[in-house]
């Protein structure tokens, strides 16, 4: 007995909604209840990649216009398009012009192809029921960005593998022309290294979340390309990869969490390309005063313990909460400030090192040089912190109430402070 065909059609609807789309057809076969069923989804989820079993791209162009030409006239929730191979640009553009005639309000295209470039559909450019929109070129330059759209109600846009230029971008209308929108996450992105774009203007007057993930224009650029953020209402910020200038042209007085995990070579020969990263990114720092969370990632903690004398003295006045992260995280302890501010007043050189345990016990070990601390490091995922870091941390963050340490999956059973060179 089918007990869940007997179900009123919506919620069958709903419980298809949570299947790739390919499954959710699949269905129609169970009986003459199911036949029709999948007509109404709200969701599309059309992923072609190698493990998701097509034969070919051909079959998998069939399926989806199959899908697009008899599902019902209802407005479409979401329509997700992630191809990892070669399609014809006609065939994403197909997609896009499918979801703005159902007034679609999340978008999420990822497109591939090495001919013709994909365009956005004019009728998309203006969509009044858009909420959510993500971009994704599979290879630099597969989609263009139009320099302006106008998205009244948008919320999220998430751009990857875009480079930006005098094409594609005049005067941050791509921005601007999202009155509502609350969430920019750029992936991977540039600015044209040889063209005449020099600044990013993003004016987001309702932003409250703004990623910068592996940001891509040269490091040669630094000095020449910036991104100008006016966003009073933002209150997260994210930056992950090799240093950028971004310039926040007004107070950020609703700030609440700022999470840095900066990048930099590795080999030996780097440590003048890791002082460096610091030091550019200090002068991005005093910006973020208004935080009340601040995490660090261990390759950040490392690029600004690289600087010989840290100048920038901004007072953090509403820092609580200060977080060291690592990858692969399996366990963390957070401590009191004030035990990390006992620790420093016995010595004003070398190094806290912290290890995971299950009591989260705190303690102070000797040790002879830093050199063993590094080797322990390599071997158990040890998180060493310089002192004079810490220390300037603490100083700047006088209302600071705790420290959280993350550790990865290998890593010792206890937990320590030790400052390297204590007797």
């Amino acid at each position: 007995m089918d007990r869940i065909g007997g179900l009123p059609d919506g919620i069958l609807i709903a419980i298809l909604s949570f299947l790739d789309t390919k499954t959710a057809v699949r269905t129609s076969v169970l009986s003459k209840r199911w036949k029709l069923v999948w007509t109404s989804l709200p969701v599309l989820d059309f992923e072609n990649v190698p493990y998701s079993r097509w034969k070919s791209r051909i079959e998998f162009i069939f399926f989806v216009r199959h899908v697009l030409a008899r599902r019902c006239n209802s407005q479409l929730v979401k329509l997700r398009l992630s191809v990892d191979d070669i399609v014809y640009s006609s065939f994403s553009e197909e997609c896009m012009t499918y979801a703005a005639d159902h007034r679609v309000k999340n978008l999420i295209i990822s497109a591939f192809t090495t001919e013709n470039p994909v365009f956005i559909p004019t009728c998309l450019l203006s969509s009044q029921f858009l909420e959510f929109l993500e971009l994704n070129c599979a290879i630099r330059y597969t989609i263009t960005l139009p320099k302006s759209w106008t998205f009244t109600n948008l919320k999220v846009l998430k751009l990857k593998n875009f480079v930006f230029s005098d094409d594609n971008f005049d005067d941050g209308k791509i921005f601007s022309g999202c009155p509502k929108l609350e969430s920019v996450i750029l992936c991977k992105c540039a600015i044209k290294g040889r063209g005449e774009l020099k600044e990013l203007e993003m004016k987001c007057l309702e932003l409250k979340k703004l990623e910068i993930l592996y940001w891509r224009s040269p490091l040669s650029c630094y000095d020449i390309h910036r991104i100008n953020v006016i966003a009073p209402k933002l209150s997260s910020f994210v930056f992950k990869g090799h240093v950028a200038k971004v310039c926040f042209k007004e107070d950020l007085g609703c700030l609440d969490r700022v999470c840095i995990d900066l990048r930099y070579p590795k080999w030996n020969s780097a440590e003048d390309r890791k002082r460096w990263t610091g030091e550019c990114f200090m002068t991005m720092f005093g910006q973020f005063c208004s935080a009340r969370f601040l995490s660090l990632s261990i390759d950040t903690v490392e690029a600004l313990s690289a600087i010989s004398g840290i100048r920038e003295y901004v007072t953090f006045g509403n820092l609580r909460h200060i977080k060291f992260v690592t990858e692969d995280r399996s366990s963390s302890v957070t401590m009191p400030i004030n035990a990390v501010a006992d620790i420093l007043k016995c010595t004003a050189d070398g190094y806290l090192v912290f290890n995971a345990s299950e009591d989260n016990k705190l303690s102070t070990l000797g040790e002879s040089s830093h050199s063993d601390g590094r080797k322990a490091k390599k071997d158990s995922n040890i998180i060493d912190v310089p002192i004079h870091l810490m220390s300037y941390l603490l100083e700047i963050a006088p209302r600071a109430e705790s420290l959280t340490v993350e550790f990865a999956k290998e890593s010792f059973e206890c937990v320590e402070v030790r400052s390297d060179g204590e007797e």
